[in-house]
C-alpha cells in the first residue's frame, strides 16, 4: 500500500549515514534456520515436491505470494496445459473478488509464465523458475520487479478476503474519463464520478498524495496503487456527490513533472480542477464545491482554499500544520528511532543524523536554482561529513523544485486565514504526520483563524493511511483500504455540509467533534 511506498522513499532519503547506522546498530541477516525454513515454505516432502515439478498434470491449482515491501500480496492461480503453452485464470484479494484471464502462459517442467491486465494497457509478468524445494521469481510491473513464489501448497494470503473497502459492482455512478488545462496551461487528465440519476449534485476534488501516480488503478496490474483514493470517489459517489480525481503531473494522461512543480502550482491544478467541475452540468444549481486531500494532498487542498475564498469546504486527511522540513526532520527521526536499541549512544547519532538532514534542507530553502544547490550541498557534505562523501541521491531529491517549495510550505499560515468549513481527520500512530507535532499548532491556527466550523477529528488506533494499526502505525491490522468509521464520518460531515452553495458565509451547525478534540 502506499504507505509502503512512503516507507521505501523515506529510507532511501535516509542515505545521510544510513549505511554506517546500519554498521553502528548491528543490522543482523536473518538467522540459518530462519532462512532454510523460508526457502522451503513451499515444499510438501522431497517425493512429491521432485514430482510436482517435473511432471504436472494437465489441471494445477497454485498459490503464490508476491513481496511488496514487506507486505505479501496473495493470488490463485489455475492453469490447464495443453504442451508448452497453458490457460488458465488468476484470483487476488488485492485485485478485487473476479478471476482474470491469464495471457500468454507458460507451463514447463522448468518454468511458469504468464501476464495479467486488461486488454486493452499496460500487462503485469509473472516468471518463475524451478530452484530447489520450490518455484521462484518474480512480478514486474511498469519497470519495477517485486519477488516472487508459487506452489500447489496453501498460502494463507491468497486465501485472505477482498481488502475491505475495495469498491465493487453495482455502481450506482458512471465514471468518465475527462482533459481539461491545469494552473501552468498544461493538459491534466482524470476520472469524473457522477451519481445516476438527474439534478444537481455537490462536486469533490480529490487530491492525492506524494505518490505522484494515476489517480486510478489498474486491475489487475497494480498492486497497491491509489486504491484508497479510488474507494474514496466510490463511496462519495454513492452518497450522491459528483467527484473529479486527476493524474499527477507527468502520470496519466497528464502533461509535466511533478517533481518539476511547486506547491503554488500545484494548488493552482488543483483550482482548475475545481472551475471545471463547476462547468459541468451535473454540478448545477449552485451546488457547493469543495476539496479533499490525503497527506500532501491535504495542504496543496489548504493552499488552494486559501486561494479561492469561494471554495465550498476543505477536508484533510493526515495533513500537516508545521513546514515540511519539520515534519521529514521527525519522520527521520521516529523511523530510525524505532529501529534502533535504546542506548544513549544510537540515539545521539541519530540526532547527529537529523541535524545534517536539517543543514542540508535549509541549504534547500535558501537556495537559488537546483545546481546552485547541488553545489553548496555537495561541498558541505565534503567538508562536514568526514570523508563519508556526498549523499547524491537525497541532494538531487532535496534541489527538485517541489520537494523546495514542500520544505518551506508551513500549512498553519493558510488556515488562520480560511474561513470554508474545515474538516481535518487523523489517525493516532501516524508516523509520518506525527500528531504530537502537529495536531498542537493545528489547534493555535484554527483557534487564531476565527473559523466557527472548524472540526479536528483524531481517531484512535488508525495509521497515517487510516487504517488499524498498532504501534509504529505500519501494519493493516484489518486488511482495509481505510477504516469503516472514517468514511461514515467524513461522509456525513460532507452531507451535512452539502447544502451550502458557493460563496454562502452561513455558519453551519455541526454535532460533530468539537475543535481541539
Amino acid at each position: 500500500m502506499c504507505y509502503r511506498v512512503a516507507i521505501r522513499r523515506l529510507l532511501e532519503l535516509l542515505a545521510l549515514g544510513a549505511l554506517g547506522f546500519a554498521l553502528v546498530v548491528g543490522v543482523q541477516a536473518p538467522a540459518p534456520e530462519a532462512a532454510r525454513s523460508a526457502s522451503h515454505a513451499l515444499a510438501r516432502t522431497a517425493a512429491e515436491q521432485a514430482t510436482w515439478h517435473r511432471a504436472p498434470a494437465n489441471f494445477e491449482h497454485l498459490q503464490g505470494t508476491i513481496d511488496y515491501y514487506g507486505d505479501h500480496v496473495g493470488f490463485v492461480v489455475t492453469i490447464e496445459r495443453a504442451g508448452a503453452s497453458a490457460t488458465g485464470s488468476i484470483r487476488a484479494p488485492v485485485w478485487g473478488p473476479d478471476e482474470w484471464t491469464l495471457q500468454d502462459a507458460v507451463r514447463t517442467s522448468s518454468r511458469i509464465a504468464f501476464a495479467v491486465g486488461p486488454a486493452a494497457g499496460p500487462k503485469g509478468f509473472f516468471e518463475f523458475v524451478h530452484a530447489g524445494a520450490g518455484f521462484t521469481g518474480s512480478y514486474t510491473w511498469r519497470s519495477a520487479r517485486y519477488p516472487a513464489r508459487i506452489g500447489p501448497d496453501p498460502v494463507p494470503e491468497s486465501s485472505r478476503p477482498v481488502v475491505e473497502g475495495f469498491p465493487v459492482a453495482p455502481f450506482p455512478y458512471t465514471s468518465t474519463a475527462v482533459r481539461f488545462r491545469g494552473g501552468s496551461g498544461q493538459a491534466v487528465a482524470g476520472v469524473l464520478t457522477i451519481p445516476s440519476g438527474g439534478g444537481g449534485h455537490p462536486g469533490v476534488v480529490l487530491i492525492q498524495g506524494s505518490e505522484g501516480g494515476p489517480c486510478r488503478p489498474i486491475v489487475p496490474g497494480d498492486l497497491w496503487p491509489q486504491y484508497a483514493l479510488w474507494a474514496w470517489a466510490d463511496r462519495l459517489s454513492r452518497a450522491s456527490f459528483v467527484t473529479l480525481c486527476t493524474d499527477a503531473r507527468g502520470a496519466g494522461g497528464s502533461e509535466g513533472k511533478k517533481e518539476d512543480a511547486s506547491f503554488d502550482e500545484l494548488g493552482a491544478d488543483a483550482l482548475a480542477a475545481v472551475a471545471y467541475l463547476r462547468s459541468r452540468p451535473e454540478v448545477g444549481g449552485g451546488k457547493v464545491v469543495g476539496l479533499m486531500g490525503h497527506s500532501q494532498g491535504a495542504d496543496i487542498a489548504t493552499l488552494a482554499a486559501r486561494a479561492d475564498h469561494s471554495i465550498g469546504f476543505l477536508v484533510r486527511l493526515s495533513g500537516t500544520a508545521v513546514t515540511g522540513k519539520e515534519v521529514l526532520l521527525e519522520q527521520t527521526r521516529q523511523v530510525l528511532t524505532a529501529s534502533a536499541p535504546a542506548e544513549p549512544q544510537f540515539q545521539a547519532f541519530i540526532e547527529s543524523l537529523v541535524s545534517e538532514k536539517r543543514r542540508l534542507y535549509d541549504l534547500a530553502i535558501e537556495g537559488s536554482s537546483e545546481s546552485e544547490i547541488q553545489h553548496k550541498m555537495t561541498a558541505w557534505c565534503d567538508e562536514q561529513r568526514a570523508g563519508r562523501g556526498p549523499d547524491l541521491d537525497l541532494i538531487h531529491a532535496a534541489a527538485a523544485r517541489l520537494m523546495r517549495s514542500e520544505l518551506a510550505y508551513d500549512p498553519a499560515a493558510d488556515l488562520r486565514q480560511l474561513r470554508c468549513p474545515i474538516l481535518d481527520v487523523r489517525g493516532d500512530v501516524d508516523p509520518f504526520v506525527p500528531p504530537e507535532q502537529n495536531l498542537p499548532p493545528l489547534r493555535r491556527a484554527l483557534a487564531e483563524s476565527g473559523n466557527e466550523d472548524a472540526t479536528i477529528k483524531v481517531f484512535r488506533g488508525l495509521s497515517h493511511e487510516l487504517f488499524h494499526s498498532h504501534p509504529p502505525g505500519v501494519h493493516n491490522d484489518r486488511n482495509e483500504l481505510f477504516a469503516e468509521e472514517v468514511r461514515e464520518y467524513v461522509v456525513a460531515w460532507l452531507q451535512l455540509h452539502a447544502e451550502r452553495k458557493n460563496g454562502e458565509a452561513k455558519k453551519v451547525t455541526s454535532t460533530f467533534t468539537p475543535r481541539g478534540s
